[in-house]
């Protein structure tokens, strides 16, 4: 190989390294770099307004600004004077109403029994004055005589019946135990008894003496009599009728004030404001003492869980991120404490950005992507308003 020639192949040699070289060089200059930056934001969580439904004064609030609270705890009292006074007076109504229809129907027991013992007592009558003239017509036989006896005895037996169960009712009465008109329905039963035994007795004395002209004109006479009776037994069963529907009125009376109380201690609830979820007081709105509008809030709770930070961040270097992207996010409020997150909200497009960079590349704006990030770390320490610094990975190019 001629020296020529070797210079040749040396030139060129050095020219494909210094080619390598520079390609090299380009390449790692290309390479987007990964920095950890700090974003800035506040944290935020859902937040209630806690009002009353009803106006009135505020008799007293339990609880403080920054006072840890459950579902249910008992915040604060509207003044419930005229609230209690209506729950009293929808109470003794209910009741009223109620007395009234016990009454209605203990009325129609006794309507329906009284009417079926006159009914009985009236056919048993009607049967029994029936057989009076016709034993009157033709005379007594042995076989009538024995039922005129075993007669007179069930009449007996009932009339004895009778007569103990009306002393006791009358003795409830006089007591104050029963009504009036339940006395007077026993007293009634009673006296029918007693005429039931006279009759039978009457009959009795008929059959073993005989019968005579003037007799057999009575007898029949007793029997037009006891057909008008039993007649006008079956008609008392018009009165159960009435009394159903007067059961019936006082039944829905009853409902009526029942739903009214209810109404009214629905309402007497509503002046204790209790607590409707779990978390802290974030703002004490009004004092003990104050008037309150139905509707106006009294106090601000704050979630104790769910807090999220919300930053805007260069869409040049975080377009990478991605939803579900863990996260770390440090308190300064906290002595720089780190809590953990999750990305659950990347705006999807920079027009929808409500805040814009500050800096430019070449001549084009650049905007601010909305991140939102939600902590997953349950910590107690955490209140809405704390300034918030997200850690997030960007890539300059």
């Amino acid at each position: 190989m001629t020296r020529q020639q070797k210079l040749f192949i040396a030139a060129g040699s050095g020219a494909a390294l210094a080619l390598a070289i520079a390609l090299m060089a380009s390449r790692a200059f290309s390479r987007p770099a990964l920095k950890e930056e700090l974003i800035e934001g506040t944290l935020e969580c859902d937040e209630v307004d806690v009002s009353s439904k009803i106006p009135g004064r505020i008799a007293e609030i339990l609880v403080e600004e920054g006072s840890p609270v459950r579902a249910g705890d008992l915040l604060a009292r509207i003044g419930s004077q005229e609230v209690d006074a209506r729950v009293a007076q929808a109470a003794a109504a209910h009741e009223a109403a109620l007395a009234k229809w016990q009454q209605a129907v203990q009325a129609l027991e006794l309507q329906r029994l009284t009417v079926s013992d006159q009914t009985q007592q009236a056919e048993a009558s009607y049967r029994a004055a029936k057989a009076r003239l016709e034993m009157a017509l033709n005379g007594a036989r042995i076989q009538e005589v024995r039922q005129a006896e075993k007669a007179f005895e069930q009449a007996s037996a009932a009339y004895e019946t009778a007569e103990a169960t009306y002393r006791r009712f009358k003795g409830l009465f006089q007591e104050g135990v029963i009504a009036e008109q339940v006395e007077n329905e026993v007293r009634l039963r009673y006296l029918s008894a007693r005429a039931q035994k006279e009759a039978a007795e009457a009959r009795l004395e008929m059959v073993r003496e005989g019968t005579r002209k003037e007799e057999v004109e009575q007898a029949r006479q007793g029997l037009a009599a006891a057909e008008a009776a039993l007649q006008l037994a079956r008609d008392g069963a018009l009165q159960i009728s009435i009394r159903e529907q007067e059961a019936a009125a006082a039944l829905h009376q009853v409902e009526a004030l029942k739903a009214q109380l209810e109404e009214a201690r629905s309402y007497q609830q509503e002046t204790r404001i209790v607590a409707p979820l779990d978390g802290y007081v974030s703002q004490r709105i009004m004092d003990a003492g104050e008037m309150v509008a139905a509707g106006a809030p009294i106090l601000t709770l704050a979630a104790k869980s769910g807090f999220k930070v919300k930053v805007y961040a260069d869409e040049t270097k975080f377009g990478h991120l991605q939803l579900d992207h863990p996260v770390k996010v440090v308190l300064p409020a906290l002595a720089g404490a780190e809590v953990n997150g999750r990305i659950i909200r990347i705006s999807q497009s920079a027009d929808f950005a409500t805040k814009r960079a500050t800096n430019e590349q070449n001549s084009f704006d650049v905007r601010a992507l909305q991140i939102v990030v939600l902590i997953t770390d349950n910590d107690p320490r955490l209140r809405t308003g704390m300034t918030a610094r997200v850690k997030l990975v960007s890539v300059e190019k």
